[in-house]
Parts: C-alpha cells; structure tokens; sequence
C-alpha cells in the first residue's frame, strides 16, 4: 500500500482502485493481511497496514472523486464502511493487538508490527507508540473527518486534533527542532 501513492501520483488511478479494494475487501475488525498470497490472508500481523489504507484511500478519493472512491464495492461493504470499521477497531483494540490508548489517542502497536517488520526477537522492536503509526493515525483520523457520515465527522476532527496535540506533547523535542 505504501507503493500504491506512487501509483496513484503516476495517474495510474485504476490499478490502484483495483489495489485498494483487494486489500479491503479482507478488512476484518481493523485488520488486513500485510501481504495477500492466493487465498492466504492470514499473515496480520501489521499496524501500518490498515494506516496506509486510509492513506491511500485520501490520495485516491483527491484524484478520482470522493463518492466513486468511497462507495466502491469491497466485498460487499462501500470502502468507507471499511474505513470506518478500521478506525472503530484500533479505539476498541483489534486481535492482533493494536490499540489505542484513550488518554492520548495514541496507537499502541505490537513489537514488530511497523512498516520495519523487524521480525523481532531478531531484529530490534517497535513495540509501543512509533511516530510513523502515531503519524499515519492523524492523517487517516482527519481524512474520516471530512468525509465520513455527518454524525461521525466532530468525533474523527477532535480525535485527530487529540493525536496531533498528543504528538507535539510526546515526540517533539524542543533542542533539535524536530519530532522524535
């Protein structure tokens, strides 16, 4: 998914619809597979995942139009219904263990569950609150605010105002001048 913004900036609109509705149509409880192997979508163990689908859900609706990008069929649900069910999961907590932490609003993701896939023990951890997730998270979080159902769009803009606030509380570190 991570690809699929250079795909969209190349015009390629098509094949990233087409990109973006494979992996949602396998959205379960704010999960999807970090990878799709034939009918193998089992491999969930992602935090950034379901971020970038909000992200690249944003970059595709700016260049095709919202509605025909929102209301595609993903499996039988329009992909703002998966969008909404991944936001809704990471507040509650999801199975693979992301969650969000209701001081904050912050997302907890597992030890190698970031785009590093540190495959941890053997490679160093990303367990906690990364920036990139923290960051991917405020961007999908302001996206749902400005195109969700009107009755969702306040909870989405003073989530992501939360996070951001929470961001510049925890991360941003005064004698460098950048976000840590």
């Amino acid at each position: 998914l991570i690809v699929v913004r250079g795909i969209i900036a190349a015009g390629r609109h098509g094949e990233a619809r087409d990109i973006v509705r494979q992996f949602a149509q396998f959205e379960q409880e704010g999960t999807i597979p970090n990878m799709i192997r034939g009918d193998d979508t089992d491999n969930r163990d992602t935090s950034d995942a379901p971020l970038w689908l909000l992200r690249v859900a944003d970059e595709l609706a700016a260049a095709m139009g919202r509605e025909a990008v929102l209301e595609m069929d993903c499996g039988g649900r329009p992909l703002i219904a998966v969008l909404r069910s991944i936001v809704l999961s990471i507040i509650s907590g999801t199975p693979n263990g992301m969650g969000m932490d209701a001081a904050s609003g912050l997302v907890f993701s597992p030890s190698h569950f970031t785009w590093m896939d540190t495959n941890h023990p053997a490679g160093t951890p990303r367990q906690g609150y990364p920036i990139e997730i923290q960051a991917l998270w405020q961007a999908g979080l302001a996206f749902m605010g400005r195109v969700d159902d009107a009755r969702q769009r306040k909870r989405w803009q003073d989530l992501a105002a939360q996070v951001r606030q929470s961001i510049l509380a925890l991360f941003w570190n005064p004698d460098l001048g950048y976000l840590c």
